[in-house]
């Protein structure tokens, strides 16, 4: 008890001191703007009156310029926008883009000096005339332009609808860290000093304004409301105006003001219809008023947005604190940067599917009223304490006005079923999200800069996981406890800059806990929780039952342990975490099943072990489910997946199947497809399949064991013949130096063992065997700009060596998958004593073109590991002889010129043309070692037809050099259309690695 009290009266102590410890600087804003709305553009004059509370004497003050990360395709902005996969700010031309001029600072109206900062022109440094002490003020102004861009992001217009947000000279926070000069990024918010904004815009007389602020201009209110009254009448006539009107050649100047915001931001449309309503509060019963702008586009659900705007003034009144403004508004609007952007008093939101979507942004985005305007903290080092709560916030919101809302309501009714989802409530798709990621250790930590996160990341981490683990927070601690602690955090932080640990010592102080299982290993770390269900043992003469929890991973958090009947709670209990095991005693009753979490609260990484039925024989195994052809992940069942298989090749001819498989994504531990079918042609069975371990430790990011086998039929003498093929590999991927790296290093090591079956004995044989062991190392780089690949291969046979490098590099165009491709091979035999009369091994060459109309024996295939998916592996079919794998010299010509057992070196040359065009122009040279010793060369150019890119190709040489020409008339062929070839790679059989290869998570 004693300690208690100590620990107490100690945390008061803390809090007492932090808050007397605590300053912020203040920065009030007087700014006039006129726009431009024929050329787009601004020109304004601000005042900034800065005052220093901070402890240190100030020397200078940095500045934001944020309207210059549109000024080039190199910012910040320009370069996150490529590493997110987007490209329309790069295909931009100049005048789409925008900047900020026409700077003249002064310092108490008096000339000053100024640079821009060396990383960038979004942050200038004013240098003060005399030093700032505490406690004093200084006043800096200056005129400003700014060419306004086409809105790739927050700010900029779409013709003459404009987006006026991170616009004017901002100065920088200076707190306890020192200066945060950030620049402007589409990834990742803002930080701001708290004071009061007097702004007057000037603008053409017939545009609506939403704004930060209170609408100053008698007549502006007047004409709203008339605007608002005319609204409602032109809404109840369906009378709705499609037209975009020329702007007045009258001005006119209004003004807005706010005191305790941090920003501010104005959004003008000459076509916005007006909507007025409002809301008590709940606690101070004061009204605010509701404001509603919109053009012609989705008018039918912005009907209902003063209810939205209501309902949401309401609900976050009475879960943190009264609304203390005196306005809200909604704007409906171009944003490039998501569904919805806050500003303090003003939101504006894109393009929703629904009144549903429209109610969930707009309570969204007026939240951050509350975490962002009010809450002031730094969004970029902390995007949760932003993002991530009011997610939560929102969350419950939907529960409340939402309570039967499934995640199956985004889809379909026959897709609902068919795909397993009628059992997720919608809450469930941010779960799911993170289980994608946090399964192979691709996840990243809550407490992490935004500008660090890989974009689907982003997503997960700061909105879904944050969100999840505030949930976690409040069912633990008991939602009275938690709502009041929220409270005091907000009425204790209003209007300041609150921290992580802020919000740690808020929760510890009033609950008396340790609570840095949740603020240091699940916020601070990427650590995951898997807790089990060992055993469940009934003591004898007893109703209770002994139960042995396992601790699988690193975090020791809360679990929650409920006994249930015919899968209805009748008793919950929370455990305090622990680490290895814990034993317990619980009352059996009724309960048929104890489970953990069977709300799926916690975000654990593995609920497939949070089961124990107690009446069942198979204690933990759920119940088979078969299903066709996929779901997500049902922790109650264990899922098998199924689909029909069909394939062809010339020789099983038409491929019957079924393909059998574990669940997909998110991924597993163990996981396997078993693909057995039967060739109508060859009479026999065939097929293929897989199983893999998959292992995700801290030190690399995957090693994945694998043992692949496939059969199928390949003929050249009349006898039918079949290779079996199998395949234990172990592969690894590792660790990049950080998340958003486009970088991957692999290594993967393999043995294929080939075993070759005939009808009839060849050579006094029936059976042929070899093997080849192969280490591949391979490094990428997965970018929209500029993407390579270059691996290495070492091969090793009976009676060779070989070694081989190759580099993919494509030199981006305007737009992504287009650009001029160039392809390097070079392979060189460090021995190879192979004959070609030993059948019981392969005949190892490097080929100029990996053509299958192979003219030798069986037993000398191109392909000797049965890596190609080919029709016609032998040249049974003239034509399904010409297909044609990329790999060696990479030739598209049908040759066999060009086969090596020293060396070859290769270069392919392509290029697309257009978007639109699917004609690419290719070229390739060559130049190798003849099993003579003598030096070859060869080339080709031509044209391919590109269907799907590395899948469905259709080639066309029609330059080649002699060699390669006389080889061609040797094998038949003589006329143009006999030289075309094509691509067509089948791994569409395997829905898994099409999965995985083609979709990147």
């Amino acid at each position: 008890m004693k300690f208690l009290l100590l620990s107490f009266a100690l945390a008061f102590c803390m809090t007492g001191l932090s808050q007397n410890n605590y300053w912020q600087q203040e920065v009030n804003y007087q700014i006039e703007v006129q726009l431009d709305d024929v050329h787009h553009e601004l020109n304004g004059f601000i005042t900034i009156d800065y005052k220093n509370h901070s402890p240190e004497t100030l020397s200078f003050i940095y500045l934001h310029l944020w309207a210059n990360a549109y000024k080039n395709t190199h910012t910040p902005f320009a370069k996150q926008l490529i590493e997110n996969g987007s490209w329309e700010f790069r295909r931009s031309k100049p005048s789409e883009r925008g900047y900020i001029d026409s700077l003249n600072f002064k310092i108490n109206s008096e000339a000053c000096r100024w640079l821009f900062d060396s990383t960038s022109e979004e942050i200038c440094k004013v240098i003060l005339n005399s030093p700032l002490s505490t406690g004093e003020s200084v006043r800096i102004s200056t005129p400003f332009h700014i060419k306004l861009p086409y809105t790739f992001s927050r700010m900029g217009h779409v013709r003459q609808s404009y987006q006026i947000s991170q616009w004017y000279p901002k100065p920088a926070v200076y707190d306890k860290d020192g200066w945060h000069t950030m620049p402007y990024l589409d990834q990742g918010e803002f930080y701001g000093e708290f004071g009061s904004y007097n702004v007057s815009i000037t603008l053409p007389e017939n545009y609506v304004v939403g704004a930060t602020g209170d609408l100053q201009d008698t007549a502006e209110i007047r004409w709203m409301n008339e605007r608002a009254e005319a609204t409602l009448k032109t809404i109840e006539t369906k009378t709705l105006d499609y037209s975009f009107p020329a702007s007045s050649q009258k001005t006119k100047t209004i003004r807005f003001k706010q005191d305790n915001i941090h920003d501010f931001a104005w959004f003008a449309d000459k076509r916005y219809y007006v909507l007025k309503g409002d809301v008590e509060l709940p606690a101070s019963k004061h009204r605010v008023e509701t404001w509603s702008l919109f053009t012609q586009a989705q008018s039918s659900l912005w009907i209902k947005a003063p209810e939205y705007l209501a309902d949401a003034i309401r609900y976050y009144s009475n879960q943190m604190g009264d609304y203390p403004y005196r306005q809200v508004t909604a704007v409906q609007g171009i944003i490039g940067a998501g569904g919805g952007m806050e500003y303090p008093n003003v939101t504006i939101v894109g393009p929703v599917k629904n009144g549903e979507e429209l109610d969930m942004v707009i309570t969204h985005e007026v939240g951050h009223n509350w975490f962002y305007g009010m809450l002031g903290s730094n969004e970029r080092e902390h995007p949760w304490m932003d993002e991530g709560i009011n997610s939560y916030y929102e969350n419950r919101y939907a529960q409340i006005k939402y309570p039967e809302k499934q995640l199956a309501d985004m889809f379909s009714k026959p897709t609902q079923k068919f795909f397993d989802l009628l059992p997720y409530k919608s809450r469930y798709a941010r779960d799911f999200a993170y289980q994608l990621m946090a399964r192979e250790n691709r996840d990243e930590p809550v407490e992490q800069n935004a500008k660090d996160y890989t974009s689907f990341n982003y997503g997960a981490v700061v909105y879904g996981k944050s969100a999840m683990l505030m949930e976690y927070l409040e069912k633990y601690l008991g939602t009275e406890i938690f709502d009041m602690i929220m409270k005091k955090y907000f009425a204790t932080w209003k209007y300041k800059h609150p921290e992580p640990e802020d919000l740690r010592r808020m929760f510890e102080t009033e609950t008396g806990k340790d609570l840095s299982w949740f603020f240091e290993d699940l916020i601070q770390t990427k650590n995951k929780i898997d807790y089990k269900i060992a055993s469940a043992k009934k003591q004898k003469g007893t109703d209770s039952l002994t139960i042995l929890l396992k601790n699988i991973n690193k975090v020791s958090s809360p679990v929650l342990l409920t006994s249930l009947k015919r899968d209805s709670v009748i008793s919950s209990q929370w455990l305090d975490g622990f680490t290895r095991t814990k034993v317990i005693s619980i009352s059996k009753g009724e309960a048929d099943k104890i489970q953990i979490d069977p709300g799926l609260i916690i975000p654990e990484i593995n609920r497939r072990n949070n089961t124990y039925k107690i009446n069942r024989l198979a204690h933990k195994f759920e119940r088979l489910r078969l299903q066709f052809l996929g779901s997500i992940e049902n922790q109650n069942r264990t899922q098998v997946f199924f689909a029909p298989y069909i394939g062809w090749n010339n020789y099983d001819k038409t491929q019957v199947g079924l393909a059998i498989y574990s669940p997909m994504v998110p991924t597993r531990k163990f996981s396997y497809y078993l693909i057995p079918a039967f060739g109508t042609g060859s009479k026999q069975f065939i097929g293929f399949g897989k199983f893999s371990l998959n292992l995700f430790p801290d030190e690399v990011q995957k090693v994945s064991f694998g043992l692949f086998a496939q059969r199928f039929s390949y003929l050249l003498f009349p006898e039918n013949l079949t290779f079996n093929k199998i395949e234990p590999s172990i592969s690894i991927e590792f660790k990049k130096r950080r998340s958003r790296s486009p970088y991957i290093h692999s290594l993967q090591a393999r043995s294929v063992i080939i075993i070759s079956e005939c009808a009839e004995k060849v050579l006094d044989e029936k059976t042929q065997r070899y093997f080849v062991d192969e280490i591949k190392y391979r490094l990428e780089r997965r970018s929209t700009l500029n993407p390579f690949s270059v691996q290495v291969t070492f091969r090793h046979g009976r009676n060779f060596g070989n070694l081989s490098a190759e580099g993919r590099f494509l030199l981006s165009y305007n737009r992504p998958n287009e650009g001029f491709k160039i392809r390097l091979f070079a392979g060189g035999f460090l021995f190879n004593t192979k004959l070609s009369s030993d059948i019981s091994a392969p005949n190892p060459r490097f080929y100029l073109s990996n053509v299958s109309n192979s003219t030798y024996a069986y037993w000398l295939q191109k392909d000797y590991m049965f890596d190609e998916t080919f029709l016609d592996r032998n040249g049974r079919d003239k034509n399904l002889a010409r297909q044609v794998s990329v790999v060696d010299g990479g030739f598209r010509s049908n040759t066999n010129v060009g086969a090596t057992g020293k060396f070859i070196s290769a270069i392919n040359l392509s290029s697309s043309i257009h978007r639109f065009v699917p004609i690419h122009p290719f070229l390739s040279g060559a130049l190798w070692v003849n099993d003579d010793n003598k030096l070859q060369v060869a080339a080709e150019a031509g044209i391919s037809l590109i269907a799907l890119p590395e899948m469905v190709e259709i080639h066309l040489p029609f330059l080649v050099t002699n060699n390669i020409r006389n080889n061609q008339k040797i094998i038949g062929i003589h006329k143009w259309y006999q030289r075309i070839t094509f691509t067509l790679k089948l791994e569409l059989q395997n829905p898994l690695s099409f999965l995985r290869k083609y979709i990147n998570l």
